[in-house]
């Protein structure tokens, strides 16, 4: 766009009456503007009308018409040139702007789109309504002026209550957001909302930290600590918890009156009380997480950040690693809230979550209008048109965010599933619409599958709901309906703990450890049976190494230890079979199992699983295998509902592209995943959830004649890659979030 904004400035610079060419006196007065040339030329016709009508000298009219006619020549050619040099920049920047906006979008966008009244009235009320929005309330009331727009002033006090709220808890006061889920709770209850709890856990753990929140009776002049007092305080108790939790003095148990843990459980005996029976597991957690923090008198807190600053560094090595994620300032405070209160402030008032306004120019200009005009232009060539008004000739690539429709296509007709034509699943498992259906049934309701020897009836097909995949949340989304499950996905958490959204199965795909020591895995395993859900399925990785057999161990897992500074423990095997034997969960070191989601309303349906930690040989880490072994690892393997395998398939929605775009998934478990329903080594799972590749997180959905495959590469971390250039040493911060997929259970 440089190039455009330079080409544009040189045009304003010559147009014409508008700007000298130059800017020195000199230069200005032998290349004078438009207007300066026919003022001048005004003066000396002025000058010759007085010459020739003056009675005190006589001139030579012949002398002034020739004057005269010299001038006019040369204010004729001034004015010519100024307007060749306006013409050669306006013809230049029209090429810069052909250049970078190639195609005009007429042929595109219908010149009539907004021709009426109502038309032109709803993109006015569009735009107004984005004003509103974003708080720019003095453009918003010029605008509805000029536009003729009548401005309600129930819309301006919910946005500017939306406004107020939110740069209340940007500063670190969430009373009026309590306040309003208070007000609102019979609805955030209807939609099963956590804002209320979320907002209440902030200001506990806060409390718990030691912040003196706005409002508060903590805040008094007294409690301030500008001498560092309270730092000193702090600072022994931590010295001295486990004496002080052994026998505590009547001293000690004065002070804790005022101290952060007493004023914390206050707050949590008074407001946690509603969310008993939604949120008890969480509510025990954040109770029991005050056994570990030391007590001492809260102060204000100091510095640019303000009250919402946290000072939570000091307390973290008191904490267990299990309650360590209660902790993290990004999980539980204003980057979580302030999304979840705009999601339910909107939800609450029917209003879009989202400025509509924002979300067109941003699809739009990210790259949809460009592709649609180069295709329209390529199907004209041709001679061909869109034959449907509503769609695209083309897949427009979007962010997960902005998909807020998923798209089926008939594998018989090629045609678009709509509302009017869904997609519909037939007696043996194959997915058709159900035009293609009304037109094989041929009007007695009876046909045969196109794609087996089943005989099928129209009034057996059920419509599909597609999964439902959720990558990018600030809160989870609403828990589904009695006809689904909902499965969160990890992978590759690398001795890390996060914030995991609770769910009826929680699948894990291996590479719990950094680099497998045994005391690594049960620090992992421990944190996993911490969490909520009912069903967890594990496997193991590479990184696993305690979780190998013993041959390998011994033998590769030894020089990989020496190789990492490592102490290699000839016993870890031992200790990993013991860790994982002991645990609630199923771990699958290559096995299959079954389990079933034990919900009262939920349809009992036994699910099948098989989880693999084997991938393709890097190095010879743990859990590896050479390409002539591949077909062996997986030959056993039927086909189940779940699938868990640490590595990726190959080259499948590219979740196995490492950073320089080579792909190195398994090539045999992507020859069985899209091979045809009827070959016998045919491996359709509903899901089939991975990791090792990190930089390759994301999803897929994957069709087939069954259906569909959703494939997810769930790696939450990144290395260091600083520390691992410079000292080859593995450090690990979670980047991404537990993936959620609902899934209908099948009939």
């Amino acid at each position: 766009m440089e190039a455009v904004q330079k080409s544009l400035e040189q045009l304003a610079k010559r147009a014409p009456g508008l700007h000298s060419a130059s800017s020195s006196a000199k230069a200005a007065a032998t290349t004078p503007t438009v207007h300066d040339s026919i003022d001048r030329l005004i003066a000396r016709i002025e000058a010759a009308k007085a010459a020739l009508s003056s009675s005190s000298a006589a001139a030579d009219p012949a002398v002034v018409v020739a004057e005269l006619k010299a001038s006019v020549e040369s204010a004729q050619k001034s004015i010519l040139d100024r307007q060749k040099e306006f013409h050669a920049a306006l013809g230049k920047a029209t090429k810069t702007l052909d250049k970078k906006f190639p195609i005009p979008i007429d042929g595109v966008a219908d010149p009539a789109l907004f021709s009426s009244s109502e038309a032109q009235a709803a993109l006015e009320r569009v735009v107004l309504n984005h004003l509103q929005r974003t708080g720019d309330w003095d453009t918003a009331l010029k605008f509805a002026g000029e536009a003729g727009l009548a401005l309600s002033s129930e819309t301006e006090r919910l946005y500017v209550q939306l406004h107020t709220v939110t740069a209340a808890m940007g500063s670190g006061d969430l009373r009026p957001a309590i306040q309003w889920a208070q007000e609102n709770r019979p609805f955030l209850e209807s939609r099963k909302s956590a804002l209320e709890f979320a907002l209440h856990r902030s200001q506990f753990i806060r409390i718990a930290a030691g912040t003196i929140l706005p409002g508060s009776d903590g805040g008094v002049a007294e409690n301030r600590d500008p001498d560092g007092e309270n730092v000193e305080m702090l600072s022994a108790s931590i010295d001295a918890l486990p004496a002080a939790a052994s026998a505590p003095s009547n001293a000690v148990v004065v002070a804790m009156a005022r101290t952060n843990v007493e004023q914390a459980l206050a707050y949590g005996r008074e407001h946690f009380k509603p969310f008993r029976t939604t949120h008890l597991a969480e509510i025990q957690r954040l109770f029991t997480l005050l056994a570990f923090l030391p007590a001492f008198l809260p102060a204000p807190a100091y510095g640019p950040e303000g009250v919402d600053s946290v000072p939570v560094e000091h307390l973290i090595p008191t904490v267990p690693l299990i309650y360590r994620p209660l902790m993290d300032t990004r999980l539980v405070h204003a980057p979580l809230l302030e999304p979840l209160f705009k999601l339910e402030f909107c939800a609450r008032h029917r209003i879009a979550k989202e400025a509509p306004l924002a979300i067109g120019v941003e699809v739009g200009a990210g790259g949809a209008l460009n592709r649609i005009i180069k295709v329209k232009a390529v199907m004209k060539e041709s001679g061909n048109e869109w034959s449907q008004a509503d769609e695209l000739p083309i897949e427009i690539p979007l962010p997960n965010r902005l998909r807020f429709h998923s798209i089926f296509a008939c594998p018989v007709s090629k045609e678009q599933g709509t509302e009017e034509n869904p997609p519909m699943m037939l007696a043996c498992g194959h997915v058709l619409c159900l035009e293609t259906l009304n037109r094989l049934a041929k009007g007695n309701g009876r046909f045969k599958c196109p794609y087996c020897p089943t005989e099928s009836y129209v009034n057996q097909a059920i419509r599909v709901m597609e999964p439902r995949v959720y990558t990018h949340y600030t809160t989870p989304p609403a828990t589904p309906g009695a006809e689904w499950v909902r499965f969160v996905l990890l992978s590759d958490t690398h001795s890390q703990t996060t914030s995991v959204p609770d769910g009826d199965v929680l699948l894990h795909a291996g590479d719990l450890t950094t680099l497998g020591e045994a005391d690594d895995l049960e620090r992992q395993i421990a944190w996993l049976e911490s969490l909520p859900h009912g069903v967890k399925v594990i496997t193991a990785g590479n990184h696993d190494f305690c979780t190998a057999p013993g041959e390998w161990h011994d033998t590769r897992g030894r020089e990989l230890n020496a190789k990492y500074g490592i102490p290699h423990d000839a016993a870890a095997p031992l200790k990993a079979a013991r860790i994982l034997k002991a645990c609630g969960m199923q771990v699958l070191l290559d096995a299959t199992s079954t389990f079933v989601v034990d919900r009262p309303e939920t349809r009992h349906y036994e699910w099948s699983v098989h989880g693999s930690p084997w991938s393709p040989e890097f190095e010879r880490w743990a859990w590896n295998y050479t390409a002539a072994q591949a077909k062996k690892m997986y030959e056993h393997v039927r086909d189940v509902d779940i699938l868990i395998t640490h590595t990726p398939p190959y080259e499948l929605g590219g979740l196995d592209r490492i950073h320089n775009g080579t792909s190195v998934g398994c090539q045999e478990l992507t020859r069985r995943l899209t091979a045809a329903h009827h070959h016998k080594d045919a491996l359709h799972p509903k899901l089939h959830v991975f990791g090792h590749i990190h930089e390759a997180r994301g999803t897929h959905v994957m069709c087939h004649e069954q259906g569909e495959t959703v494939l997810v590469n769930a790696a939450l971390v990144e290395y260091d890659q600083a520390l691992w250039n410079t000292q080859r040493k593995f450090s690990y911060d979670v980047v991404a979030q537990p993936v959620i997929v609902d899934i209908r259970v099948p009939s």
